[in-house]
């Protein structure tokens, strides 16, 4: 197999490992089953725009904020990887907006602490009652997002009201490979189309109709 043409290692990806991968996906994957698999693979907030993964052993791979547009994802294995915020620039934009307009909100990568991250997740997601739900071809692949999204569905039969706000880079969900339940539910959402986000026009037409649906349909009703 020929190596990936990946370009030079960013500030927090582990150097040695991000050589590796760049010798292709059959050292890498040796490199894995012969004694590494107590290490877990550092590719945080990589530039991986068009490399070639098919096959790659990426099982509990560090992924976060990682740039994967345009990268050939087939058979890689992506059990177990972290993958929060792979879309970055898209959820970047988003949180500017929501700071622009003073809406609070958790965001993993910028307010996860010490600990284990499914407790973080978990008392997130009961504190901050409305999970916006990035839905592309490098979210669904990945566990954390449908445990959330799975835990903000389990919310919703709690509070009796919706709390999962789902949006769509692309329409790679339609076919992904979660439980066929929660993607059922899920198409009951009106998922709007953020494919077009880097058009400026277009984005803020998006984004208000989401910001005018988070306030009609996601706050809190009064109890008095």
């Amino acid at each position: 197999m020929t190596p990936a043409a990946l370009p030079e290692a960013p500030v927090m990806a582990d150097p040695e490992q991000l050589a590796l991968l760049k010798q292709g996906v059959d050292v890498w994957n040796a490199w894995r089953q012969e004694k590494n698999w107590e290490i877990i693979p550092d590719l945080r907030q990589a530039d991986l725009q068009e490399a070639d993964f098919r096959g790659a052993d990426l099982f509990g791979t560090s992924l976060e904020e990682a740039n994967l547009q345009g990268a050939i994802l087939i058979d890689a294995n992506f059990s177990r990887a972290i993958l929060i915020d792979a879309d970055s620039a898209f959820v970047d934009r988003i949180e500017k907006k929501l700071n622009e307009k003073g809406i609070r909100f958790w965001r993993d990568i910028h307010h996860a602490t010490a600990g284990r991250l499914e407790k973080q997740v978990d008392r997130a997601i009961r504190h901050n009652p409305t999970v916006l739900l990035v839905l592309s071809e490098q979210s669904v692949e990945s566990d954390w997002v449908e445990y959330e999204a799975q835990k903000a569905r389990n919310l919703e039969t709690e509070l009796k009201r919706d709390v999962l706000c789902p949006v769509a880079l692309d329409d790679s969900w339609k076919a992904c490979d979660w439980e066929g339940r929660l993607r059922q539910q899920i198409e009951k959402y009106h998922i709007l189309d953020f494919s077009q986000w880097q058009d400026a026009t277009t984005f803020d037409t998006q984004f208000d109709k989401l910001l005018n649906g988070l306030r009609i349909f996601y706050e809190p009703e009064d109890e008095g």
